[in-house]
C-alpha cells in the first residue's frame, strides 16, 4: 500500500467471532465487490446499488454484506478450517418501507491497513500491518435475512468517566525496496547528493494531546554508511525525542546492503518546547535529520507516535480508539467525546463483524456521552452520520460453476489471463493421468479467502481449507499445486491479472538472508511459521509454479508439458544426464558433481552419464579473461542429441552460467531441440528469480518462448551456499531418478518435495532449500519405457548374464519386447542400440590457479550405435567392434537398447560384458569409407550459399564398419573448416548406423556460425582397419550487402518433360512469399505459382511436370522463366531463360 505521509490515529484493536465462513459462496448467485481505502464507518445508497446491477425492488430485509478481519490473516499455519468470508452486520436506513429504494442507504464498517500488537505486554504495541493493497474490499449481494448491527441501551450509573485514550500517529511512505526482496519498504532517501535531503518534516494535528502525559515514540530507520555512523535527530516542534546511530555496513557484497534499528521510548514533553505561547496543538512538526558522510544514505522505515488524547473530534470526522482495563468491574462505564453534535455516533467494534451502535447523550459545550459495560478490552469507533464517504463499486463477481471445492489430487491456482491454458493442462491430466484436477482463478481465491487482498496467506489458507476438509470427511487429499503466472515479491505492484503473490521474508536489508518461497503455500503443519526456518519439519505438498508473463508463454508452456508427457519423440536420450561443473574453487564444484553421481549409482545403474566439467576442457585466453568455447559447444552438442537432466553445480546468476557463461542466452536461444527437452537443475545463485517480474531470466525464456529449451527447472531464487546445494542437489537427483520397488518414479514436484524433507530430516538448511524451487508441472514425470527388452541370442549362442566379446568381432544379437514375461507379439516399430565401451579416466587440466589436476572416471565413447527394425515383438542386429580394445575381466563394456513405435516403448541396460581376446580381421580392405557430405539439403551444390542455421548431413559406407568410438588416437570422425585447427570438429557422437546396417551410417551436426565469406570444408572418416577418406565443399555465407536471392536455374535444360527451378536465398530463417512464371519470347504467360514456403535451408528448389498452368503441354521453344521472393517486407526478382524440346 502507498501510504501518504500522515496516517492518524489509529489503529484499533478488534476481536473476531470465531466461526468460518463458507468457501466457494461466490461461486453462486450475483455478487459485487465494493472497495473503501481506509479505516471508516462508509454508505451505499440504493442508487449505487441498482447502478451496480441490482435491479426492481430490492427486499431491504435481504441485502446481505460479507467480509472477514484481515487481522486473522496469519503467517502461521492455522490449526483448523481457516477463516473465509463472513457475513458483517450493517445498519440499514430504509425509510421504514422495508425497500432499498433509490435514497435509502446501509452503513458499514472498514478495518484498516494497520493493527497495533503487544509483543510484551509490559512494551507498548507495535504497528502492524495487516495488508499491504491500496484498497480493502467487501462483497454485496441479495440473499436471505441478512444481519444488522445491534444497539445497546443498557442504562445505570456509571462506575468511571473516562475522557482521554492512548491515540497514535503514524508516518510511513512506502517508495523503494532496497533489494527488491524481503516484506520492509522504505521512505525517501535521505542524505547529502542528488534526489536526497538532509532534513524532513511532517505536519501533525495533536489537538487534544494530554502535555502533562509522557507520550512513547517508536522509529525504524535504515541508513547505510562506510566507515563511519550515521545519525537519525528527531525533535517534535523544538523538543528532542531522539538521537540514534547507525552503525556503518561493511560493503562486502553478502553483507548487510543497510542496517536497519527499531527503537521505542517514553518520554516526558516539555511543554515550553512542544507549544509555544499561542501556538495551536493542531499545527505541530516532527522534524527529522539526517547526519553522515558523503555518500551514505538514510531512510525513514516509520515512526509513530503514541500519548493520551482527550477523546473527541479534532479536525476529523471519524476515528478509532481501544479501551483496556487490567481490572475490569463489569460495571457500567461511561466515556466523553468533546466537540459532538447531534450527528455523533459511536459504534462498540470489539466483534469486528458484529457492531453495536451504543446510545449517545449529547450535553453541554458539545460534550457527548455513552455508556458501555466495562470489560478488558473494546474498541470504539466514533464518526459523524452526516460526514459519511461512499464506498464505491470495483467489479461483479463472474459465477464460475467450475469453482469446485470436490475432492481433487491436483490444485491449480491460475492468474486470470492463463485461465484458458490451466483449463487445457487440466483437461489433459484428467483424461491422461487420471487426475482429479480442481482449476481455480486467482481472484477467487482472494475474495475467498482474503475478502480480495491479493495475499499469498489467501493461496495458503485454501489449500488448508483443501487438507482439513479430506482429513474431516476422510476423502483423498490433494497432492500437487501448480501456480500458473509469475510472482512479484511486492504486493503493492502485482498486477493481478497476469501475477500470483510470493511470500516473502521479513528480512529484508541481507542478501543472503533474504528471500522469496513457494514452500510457504506447501508448508501446511499447524502452528509452524516459515520464518522459524529450523522449526519447519516437512513439506505437505508438491508445488510447482510455470511463471508466465505473458499468454503466449502460458499457452506455449502447457502445450510443451503436454507433449513432453505425451511422449512423441521416445530414444535413448531419455537415459542421459549431462552434468556441468564449474571450475576453481580447488575443485569444489566437479567434486560436488562426482558425489552425486557415485551416490546415484550405488542405487541405480539405469543412466549414462556425460560430464561436461569445464576443467576437461582447454581455457582461451582473452583480453577479458577466459573462454571454454568448447564447452558452450559441447553443452549444446549434449542438449541438441537429446538428455533427459541438465545438472549444473558451480557460479552463476540468472544471465548466465560460469563466469565465462558456458550458457547463457545465446546459448540457449540456439538450441534445436524440440521433442527432447531436459530437466534443468541449477546448484548455482539466482537463477530462477520468479519474484522479480523485471528481470529477465534466461531459464525462463528456455522454459516458456518456443517448442525448444527445457521442460522444467530447479533452481535458487536467491544467493546460495555450494555446500547447502549440493546437499538438495543429491537428494533432489536420487528422488527423481532412483524407481520405487515398483519400477515407479516420483513425479518431478514430489522429487523436489522428498528431497527437502530428507533435507531437514538430517538437520540439512531449511532456508537454503526454501530458496530452490520448481519452475514447471509438480506432476510431471520423467519420461520413461513403458517395457522391457531381453537378450535371446548372440551369435546364435544364447544370452547369459556374462557376456565376453572379442575385439574387431562381427555379432549379431536377438531379442524381444516384453511385460511380465510375455512378448509383445504386436509391437511392430524401431529399436536403437548403443555399445559403451569399458570406463576410462581423463585427467582435468587445472585451467585455474584455484583448480588441482585429477583423474575423472567418464564412460561416453560408443563403440557401435545403431537402429533395426522390430517385428512382432522381436529385433535382430548386427555389428563390427574396433579391432584394437584391450581384453579385461573387470573393465565392462555397457549395453543400452531402446525400442519404440508411435505410441509405446521399451528398454535395457546391461553393464557385465567384457573384452576377451582379438578376432580375425579382413586385411585385404585397404580402401576408406565412401563419403558424400551436403549442406541442408541433396540438392546442395559445392560453392552455395549457407548462412545460419545450417546443418551438415554426411553419408558414410564401409564394409569393414565406421571408427566413431574415439578409441583409436587420431581416428576420430573429423570436420575441418578452412584448415584450422581452432574450426576442427569431432563427430563420433552425431554419427549413427542406419537402420539394419552395420556398414553404412550418416552424420546430422549443427554447423557453427561462420563469418562472411567463403569456407572450404573437409569431412574425414575412418573405418575400423584404420583406412581413410575424405570428402571436401565448398560454401560462402551471405554478406549483408548481398541480394536477397541469387543463381536462379533450371534442371535439365533443355527441357523434356519434368524439371527442377532452384535459387539460393540469403535468408534461410523467415518465410518467404514466392511467385513463379514461365512465358515466351512475346510475354504470354503460360504457367504461374505462388507459393508460401519456410526454407529449410539457403537453396529453394520447386519440381514442376513441364506442363502450362491450364494442365497442357508446353509447345518446344524457347522460354523465360520468373521467380518474385518477398520476406520481411522487401520484393525481389529474377529472370532466366530456357530451351523446351
Amino acid at each position: 500500500m502507498k501510504h501518504a505521509v500522515l496516517t492518524f490515529f489509529f489503529i484499533g484493536c478488534c476481536f473476531p467471532i470465531f466461526g468460518w465462513g463458507q468457501v466457494g459462496m461466490l461461486s453462486k448467485g450475483n455478487w459485487v465487490k465494493i472497495a473503501v481505502p481506509t479505516e471508516g464507518v462508509y454508505r451505499l445508497t440504493g442508487a449505487q446499488f441498482k447502478a451496480m446491477g441490482f435491479s426492481g425492488k430490492t427486499n431491504a430485509n435481504q441485502v446481505q454484506l460479507y467480509g472477514m478481519d484481515l487481522a486473522n490473516l496469519s503467517e502461521k499455519v492455522p490449526n483448523a478450517l481457516p477463516d473465509s468470508l463472513t457475513e458483517m452486520a450493517i445498519e440499514m436506513q430504509d425509510g421504514g418501507d422495508g425497500i432499498f429504494d433509490d435514497q435509502d442507504q446501509f452503513l458499514f464498517y472498514a478495518q484498516g491497513h494497520y493493527k497495533w500488537v503487544h509483543t510484551n505486554q509490559l512494551e507498548a504495541p507495535i504497528r502492524q500491518k495487516i495488508t499491504s493493497n491500496d484498497s480493502l474490499y467487501f462483497f454485496l449481494r441479495v440473499g436471505l435475512n441478512g444481519k444488522r448491527i445491534a444497539s445497546f441501551n443498557k442504562s445505570g450509573s456509571a462506575s468511571k468517566i473516562v475522557q482521554t485514550y492512548s491515540a497514535k500517529w503514524l508516518i510511513e511512505k512506502d517508495s523503494i525496496n532496497i533489494l527488491s526482496s524481503g516484506k520492509i519498504w522504505l521512505g525517501d532517501p535521505m542524505g547529502n547528493g542528488l534526489g536526497k535531503k538532509t532534513t524532513q518534516s511532517f505536519p501533525l494535528n495533536m489537538e487534544g494531546l494530554q502535555l502533562n502525559a509522557p507520550i512513547i515514540f517508536q522509529s525504524q530507520l535504515a541508513a547505510t554508511t562506510y566507515q563511519t555512523d550515521a545519525t537519525f535527530s528527531i525533535k517534535l516542534n523544538d523538543q528532542m525525542l531522539s538521537t540514534k546511530s547507525l552503525n556503518p555496513v561493511s560493503g562486502f557484497i553478502f553483507d548487510d546492503a543497510y542496517k536497519i534499528r527499531f527503537d521505542s521510548s517514553t518520554i516526558l514533553l516539555d511543554k515550553s518546547k512542544v507549544q509555544k505561547v499561542g501556538q495551536s496543538l493542531s499545527n505541530m512538526n516532527l522534524q527529522v535529520d539526517f547526519n553522515a558522510a558523503t555518500g551514505a544514505t538514510g531512510w525513514i522505515d516509520y515512526l509513530a507516535l503514541q500519548g493520551q488524547r482527550t477523546i473527541g473530534f479534532w479536525g476529523n470526522t471519524g476515528f478509532g480508539f481501544d479501551y483496556q482495563s487490567s481490572n475490569a468491574s463489569s460495571q457500567m462505564i461511561e466515556f466523553e467525546i468533546q466537540n459532538a453534535t447531534t450527528q455523533t455516533k459511536v459504534w462498540d467494534l470489539t466483534q469486528y463483524l458484529q457492531p453495536v451502535a451504543l446510545n449517545i447523550q449529547l450535553g453541554q459545550n458539545s460534550i457527548a456521552t455513552f455508556k458501555v459495560v466495562d470489560t478488558a478490552q473494546k474498541y470504539f469507533y466514533v464518526f459523524e452520520s452526516n460526514k459519511i464517504n461512499s464506498a464505491q463499486f470495483s467489479s461483479l463477481i463472474r459465477n464460475d460453476s467450475s469453482f469446485s471445492l470436490s475432492p481433487v489430487d491436483y490444485i491449480i491456482i491460475t492468474a486470470p489471463d492463463y485461465f484458458p491454458a490451466a483449463k487445457a493442462l487440466q483437461a489433459f491430466h484428467e483424461k491422461q493421468n487420471g487426475y482429479k484436477v480442481g482449476l481455480f482463478n486467482a481472484t477467487q481465491v482472494y475474495n475467498e479467502m482474503a475478502s480480495g487482498q491479493t495475499s499469498p496467506i489467501a493461496i495458503r489458507n485454501f489449500l488448508k481449507y483443501f487438507l482439513e476438509q479430506s482429513k474431516l470427511k476422510n476423502q483423498v487429499s490433494p497432492a500437487y499445486v501448480l501456480l500458473l503466472g509469475m510472482g512479484n515479491f511486492s504486493a503493492q505492484k502485482i498486477q493481478v491479472n497476469k501475477e500470483l503473490p510470493v511470500y516473502t521474508s521479513e528480512v529484508s536489508n541481507a542478501i543472503l538472508t533474504s528471500y522469496s518461497s513457494d514452500d510457504f503455500y506447501a508448508i501446511q503443519e499447524p502452528g509452524n511459521q516459515i520464518q522459524f526456518t529450523q522449526k519447519i519439519d516437512s513439506i505437505s505438498l508438491a508445488i510447482g509454479r510455470i511463471p508466465a508473463r505473458t499468454i503466449a508463454e502460458a499457452n506455449k508452456m502447457v502445450e510443451k508439458l503436454i507433449q513432453y508427457q505425451s511422449n512423441k519423440k521416445m530414444g535413448l536420450w531419455q537415459n542421459q544426464l549431462t552434468w556441468v561443473a564449474d571450475d576453481a574453487d580447488y575443485n569444489l564444484h566437479l567434486q560436488d558433481a562426482e558425489e552425486i553421481i557415485g551416490n546415484l549409482k550405488t542405487k541405480t545403474a539405469n543412466w549414462n552419464h556425460k560430464k561436461l566439467y569445464l576443467d576437461l576442457f582447454k581455457a582461451s585466453q582473452t583480453l577479458t579473461g577466459s573462454t571454454y568455447p568448447d564447452v558452450n559447444k559441447a553443452i549444446q552438442e549434449a542438449v541438441q542429441a537429446g538428455t533427459l537432466v541438465l545438472n549444473y553445480t558451480g557460479h552463476g546468476n540468472y544471465l548466465r552460467l560460469t563466469e565465462e557463461a558456458v550458457i547463457s542466452k545465446s546459448e540457449m536461444q540456439s538450441w534445436d531441440n524440440a521433442g527432447k527437452l531436459p530437466i534443468m537443475v541449477t546448484a548455482s545463485c539466482d537463477f530462477a528469480p520468479y519474484d522479480q517480474p523485471g528481470s529477465a531470466p534466461i531459464g525462463f525464456d528456455a522454459l516458456m518462448q518456443n517448442e525448444k529449451g527445457i521442460i522444467a527447472l530447479v533452481a535458487a531464487n536467491r544467493l546460495v551456499f555450494a555446500y547447502s546445494n549440493k546437499q538438495i542437489n543429491d537428494a533432489f537427483m536420487q528422488a527423481l531418478l532412483v524407481p520405487n520397488s515398483d519400477g515407479q518414479f516420483r513425479t518431478i514436484g514430489q522429487a523436489l518435495q522428498a528431497a527437502k524433507n530428507y533435507n531437514f530430516s538430517r538437520n540439512g538448511d531449511r532456508l537454503n532449500a526454501f530458496k530452490f524451487g520448481l519452475m514447471g508441472d509438480p506432476a510431471m514425470r520423467i519420461v520413461q519405457p513403458k517395457y522391457q527388452i531381453k537378450c535371446t541370442e548372440l551369435n546364435q549362442l544364447p544370452w547369459s548374464d556374462t557376456i565376453y566379446l572379442k575385439a574387431g568381432g562381427k555379432y549379431t544379437l536377438k531379442g524381444n519386447l516384453s511385460v511380465k514375461s510375455q512378448t509383445l507379439q504386436n509391437f511392430k516399430g524401431a529399436i536403437d542400440m548403443v555399445l559403451w565401451d569399458a570406463p576410462s579416466t581423463k585427467k582435468t587440466l587445472a585451467n585455474q590457479a584455484t583448480s588441482q589436476s585429477v583423474a575423472i572416471e567418464t564412460q561416453e565413447k560408443a563403440l557401435f550405435k545403431g537402429k533395426a527394425t522390430v517385428q512382432n515383438g522381436q529385433f535382430e542386429i548386427s555389428f563390427i567392434l574396433p579391432g584394437n580394445l584391450p581384453s579385461s575381466n573387470s573393465a565392462a563394456l555397457k549395453l543400452q537398447l531402446y525400442a519404440y513405435n508411435d505410441t509405446a516403448d521399451a528398454s535395457m541396460q546391461m553393464q557385465s560384458i567384457f573384452i576377451q581376446g582379438t578376432a580375425t580381421q579382413n586385411k585385404l580392405d585397404t580402401t576408406g569409407p565412401e563419403i558424400f557430405s551436403y549442406i541442408n539439403a541433396p540438392s546442395f551444390k559445392s560453392g552455395d550459399w549457407v548462412s545460419t542455421p545450417s546443418t551438415l548431413f554426411v553419408t558414410l559406407k564401409d564394409s569393414s564398419g565406421i571408427q566413431s568410438s574415439g578409441n583409436e588416437l587420431g581416428q576420430d570422425l573429423k570436420l575441418i573448416i578452412d584448415d584450422t585447427i581452432t574450426k576442427n570438429y569431432n563427430l563420433n557422437t552425431f554419427f549413427s548406423y542406419n537402420e539394419n546396417q552395420y556398414q553404412s551410417g550418416s552424420i546430422q551436426y549443427p554447423l557453427p556460425v561462420l563469418e562472411e565469406g567463403k569456407h572450404r570444408l573437409i569431412v574425414k572418416a575412418w573405418d575400423l582397419l584404420g583406412n581413410v577418406s575424405k570428402d571436401t565443399i565448398l560454401i560462402e555465407v551471405p554478406s549483408k550487402k548481398n541480394k536477397n536471392i541469387r543463381n536462379l536455374n533450371i534442371s535439365p535444360n533443355p527441357v523434356q518433360t519434368n524439371a527442377k527451378f532452384s535459387f539460393e536465398l540469403k535468408n534461410s530463417i523467415d518465410q518467404i512469399l514466392m511467385q513463379l512464371d514461365v512465358f515466351d519470347a512475346s510475354g504470354i504467360r503460360h504457367f504461374s505459382m505462388s507459393q508460401q514456403l519456410q526454407p529449410k535451408g539457403n537453396k529453394i528448389v520447386v519440381d514442376w511436370n513441364g506442363k502450362t498452368t491450364a494442365g497442357g503441354l508446353l509447345p518446344p521453344g524457347k522460354y523465360y522463366y520468373k521467380v518474385v521472393v518477398q520476406q520481411n517486407g522487401s520484393v525481389e526478382q529474377m529472370l532466366n531463360g530456357f530451351i523446351k524440346f
